[in-house]
């Protein structure tokens, strides 16, 4: 099912703001008990019968899921200052030696907030997905978009980690599945595809070489149903264990050194990274025994100097190498 793609185009923006969609048309339209009844006319544990792709019926004019590059200037992105915030507490609480002995695998899960430690895994996701980005080139997966009309912003949801990783080592566009919610054009729309629905909601759609198989959920949200398309993969904590372990094992070695080469002209470096690394005991002045050798170039302002930071911690310790205008990052051993 693919409609004619100036259809789409020209189709004229149908946005209507149901903010409690489910209750004006989702559970009613399908023939579904009123999720929004009094509980003792409720079935418990009613399962909902019905493909996703049915779903797309509420879709308004000119909405649908296109596939293509987004430019990043539309979206909504972490700060650098914020994931430069977050980097410094990882570091000043010595996250990187934590120990998991008694991590139980259930908190592994972020939906377990009770023993979920979340400034302990961001950076394990982080430099896991750094490795990845970097030795793809890119992604092997899309990032799901969509546009948030209470932002005004195209928004990644879900893949939070994989924005970030876009955001420091991507270009000005990344390849994407985009929702244009409420019909609304955009002129990069005419270099996209629109998705063939029958194909991508089937569940069996085999990817990749990988165990991958591609699925599409519909959630309501701004007036709509907001597809969710994503992988099913089921390696998300098996790999943060195994980045934990390298982690780990690199960090707490007494011959891991890092050498550090620092022609910025910016103080940043001194006061933060030079700060953590000497503390852990990672730091030496001799480039013939180092591990890693990090030289951060001239950087003019202090978004440019912590963009840099960032981005050598997180390759440094994804163990890859690493080149910009502000920063190089060489694995010597």
């Amino acid at each position: 099912m693919v409609p004619d793609k100036s259809d789409l185009l020209y189709a004229g923006s149908g946005f209507r703001f149901f903010d409690d969609l489910e209750n004006h048309c989702y559970t009613k339209s399908l023939g579904l008990k009123d999720l929004s009844a009094p509980h003792e006319n409720k079935i418990e544990n009613e399962p909902l019968r019905f493909e996703p792709i049915t779903l797309t019926k509420f879709w308004h004019p000119g909405e649908w899921i296109w596939k293509g590059h987004i430019p990043k200037s539309f979206c909504y992105l972490d700060t650098i200052q914020s994931m430069f915030s977050d980097l410094s507490n990882y570091f000043l609480d010595t996250k990187w030696k934590q120990d998991i002995t008694d991590y139980a695998d259930d908190c592994w899960d972020s939906r377990n907030p009770s023993c979920y430690d979340h400034q302990m895994e961001f950076f394990l996701k982080d430099i896991w997905l750094t490795h990845e980005y970097i030795l793809g080139p890119g992604f092997t997966n899309l990032l799901n978009t969509h546009w948030n009309p209470r932002l005004e912003k195209i928004v990644v949801h879900p893949g939070g980690a994989r924005r970030k990783i876009e955001n420091l080592f991507g270009g000005d566009t990344f390849p994407a599945f985009f929702f244009n919610t409420g019909g609304i054009h955009f002129d990069f729309l005419e270099h996209m595809e629109p998705l063939d629905l029958d194909y991508w909601f089937n569940p069996s759609v085999h990817i990749s070489d990988k165990n991958e198989w591609w699925k599409i959920d519909l959630i309501p949200d701004h007036g709509s149903m907001i597809p969710h398309c994503s992988v099913d993969l089921m390696d998300i904590i098996a790999s943060k264990k195994i980045w934990y372990e390298k982690l780990y094992n690199r960090t707490t070695d007494p011959n891991f050194k890092i050498y550090v080469d620092d022609k910025s002209g910016h103080d940043l470096v001194q006061e933060t990274l030079l700060t953590w690394f000497e503390n852990a005991g990672w730091l030496t002045e001799h480039r013939s025994d180092c591990s890693v050798k990090i030289t951060y170039k001239n950087c003019n302002d202090t978004e440019s100097i912590q963009k840099a930071i960032i981005q050598s911690v997180y390759t440094c310790f994804a163990e890859v190498d690493f080149e910009t205008q502000n920063v190089e990052v060489i694995q010597c051993n």
